[in-house]
C-alpha cells in the first residue's frame, strides 16, 4: 500500500500532471487489468494485448491534460486500447496476414526461448536510449 492507494481517480490524473510519477504509476496499477483484457478481446492474443495494453498506458500518458472527466481515467484508458490493439491487429495483418496471431502463444513450446531473450535484449537496449521522462512512462 503506497500513498497514492486511497486517492480518486480524479486525485491521480491530477497529481500526474502535476508531474508526481507514482500517481501515474498507480493510475497503471489499477487499470492493468481492465487495459489488458480489454486489447486481448480485440487481438485474442496475450502477446499483442500486452503491447497495445502498454501502448495505450503511453498514450494516455500523453493526452493525460485532454481529459476533461479526470474520474473517468478507467473507461478512458479502456477505450484507447481498445484502438490500440485495432492498430495492432490491422498492422499485424498487413505486414504478416498469413501467419495466425495465435499461433503466437506457443512459441515457447516451439523451442524460441533464445529468441524471446534476444529481443528482450534489444528492447532493453532501445529503452536506453530513450529520454528519461519516455523511459520512466514506458517502463510503467
Amino acid at each position: 500500500m503506497n500513498k497514492y492507494t486511497d486517492k480518486s481517480d480524479g486525485t491521480l490524473v491530477e497529481l500526474s500532471l502535476l508531474g508526481e510519477q507514482y500517481a501515474y504509476e498507480e493510475l497503471v496499477r489499477r487499470y492493468e487489468k481492465a487495459v489488458k483484457g480489454t486489447a486481448y478481446k480485440v487481438t485474442g492474443n496475450q502477446f499483442s494485448a500486452e503491447d497495445a495494453s502498454q501502448d495505450a498506458f503511453v498514450s494516455a500518458w500523453m493526452k493525460l491534460d485532454g481529459l476533461r472527466e479526470r474520474e473517468k481515467f478507467g473507461p478512458w484508458v479502456c477505450a484507447i486500447a481498445k484502438n490500440c490493439a485495432k492498430a495492432v491487429v490491422t498492422h499485424y495483418r498487413i505486414t504478416c496476414g498469413e501467419i495466425s496471431l495465435h499461433l503466437l502463444e506457443n512459441t515457447e513450446a516451439l523451442g524460441l526461448r533464445d529468441e524471446r531473450a534476444e529481443q528482450q535484449m534489444d528492447l532493453q537496449e532501445a529503452l536506453e536510449t530513450l529520454s528519461d521522462k519516455i523511459r520512466q512512462t514506458v517502463e510503467l
